[in-house]
């Protein structure tokens, strides 16, 4: 489930039209076509107005006569379709001072502006055009870095995903090197800290 204090934004090159009862979304970087129903287009004029996801559930919760809590899941699960879609994108603040301490609730995400290309099963390669560096990456640390991409996470939600990705790893070993793998890419600028706001 979503924390609910996060924020989102429509995605920049993302047009929504409505006809007769429907509604479509048209993704210009993806070049398709998504159909979404009146909920949806309910969510995303909730996210307009620059509400967390505890305001879109409330807002939602008072027009339908539902509990917030009752509704928080299935408003979730639509929000992180859309997101995985390409219809929003997180909208974080990020933490431009400290050291690199990465404690387990601090939460990081993929820069924006780094490029991933990814090279089958061998893994990827990382370019941070801002300082120019280059990272290549393993299966795993791939599986990492997608992971962190639309969503702000914790150490310990990474180490939870990956340990449920491969079962028979040592948790201690996964543990340490995980930490070591994101500090090195949040060295480089290709991870970032995520404030709270």
């Amino acid at each position: 489930m979503l924390d609910k204090r996060l924020r989102f934004s429509i995605c920049n090159e993302v047009s929504i039209g409505e006809f007769s009862d429907r509604y479509l979304v048209f993704l210009a970087a993806q070049m398709r076509l998504l159909e979404i129903n009146a909920t949806a287009k309910r969510v995303l004029d909730l996210i307009k107005q620059n509400k967390r996801v505890i305001g879109v559930v409330s807002s939602l919760s008072q027009e339908s006569g539902k509990k917030a809590e009752e509704i928080f899941p299935e408003v979730s699960e639509l929000i992180l379709e859309l997101l995985d879609s390409g219809v929003i994108r997180a909208h974080v603040k990020w933490l431009e001072k400290g050291g690199l301490s990465m404690s387990k609730i601090e939460r990081f995400m993929v820069n924006p502006g780094v490029s991933c290309r990814v090279e089958d099963e061998d893994g990827a390669i990382l370019f941070n055009p801002e300082s120019n560096s280059v990272q290549i990456i393993n299966p795993i640390g791939l599986h990492i870095w997608q992971f962190t991409e639309r969503l702000p996470r914790t150490l310990k939600e990474v180490e939870a995903h990956i340990r449920q990705m491969y079962v028979d790893a040592p948790a201690e070993q996964v543990e340490k090197d995980i930490r070591d793998f994101v500090l090195v890419l949040k060295a480089k600028g290709f991870v970032k800290e995520v404030a709270d706001e």
